[in-house]
């Protein structure tokens, strides 16, 4: 399940809401910050763990 999602989420078309936010998620991983956001099908673990990256508005607040 972990592979056929991993694909999906870097080669699919997501339509619906969670679909598009998990893609959002883990490509942020691989091309924003890739030492954070291992979560493939949730961010739980990122949570459970502290490698839960911090969004972009987030980052725009701690540079002013």
């Amino acid at each position: 399940m972990y592979d056929c999602t991993h694909y999906y989420l870097h080669n699919g078309q997501p339509r619906n809401e969670i679909s598009k936010s998990l893609k959002k998620y883990h490509l942020n991983h691989h091309f924003r910050i890739q030492t954070k956001g291992f979560g493939i099908t949730s961010s739980l673990w990122d949570s459970v763990f502290g490698t839960l990256p911090q969004t972009k508005s987030h980052e725009k607040e701690r540079k002013q």
